[in-house]
């Protein structure tokens, strides 16, 4: 586990599709991805250094798949309360990952 950690939980799906982009922008000293396969789900946990250049690469790439993705379902919540895609701006978002408590997921609403 790293030093200052900020913790990313996502669905099968939407792993899929983030987390080749983590992997290609993020250096792999400040990143760990660990996929549960035994779980139902297949959830997949990313915890990333909580740096200003990791949070700032990480808010972008979020951003990015929110706004692709916003009308196919795709969701994403931060300590349990779901976030408005449609209102969520990457100055908000970068706050909640620098934020010491934040746990965020992304899921399909299915």
């Amino acid at each position: 586990m790293l030093a200052a950690t900020l913790k990313l939980t996502l669905s099968e799906r939407a792993s899929r599709m983030v987390v080749p982009d983590l992997q290609a922008l993020i250096p792999s000293s400040d990143i760990s991805i660990f996929i549960n396969h035994l779980a139902a789900d297949h959830s997949t946990t990313v915890e990333c250094s909580r740096s200003t250049e990791v949070c700032s690469l990480l808010a972008a790439t979020l951003m990015t798949w929110l706004r692709l993705c916003a009308a196919k379902g795709l969701q994403l919540w931060s300590n349990g309360d779901a976030l408005d895609a449609k209102a969520l701006d990457t100055q908000r978002l970068y706050g909640l990952l620098m934020a010491a408590d934040t746990h965020l997921v992304m899921d399909f609403n299915q």
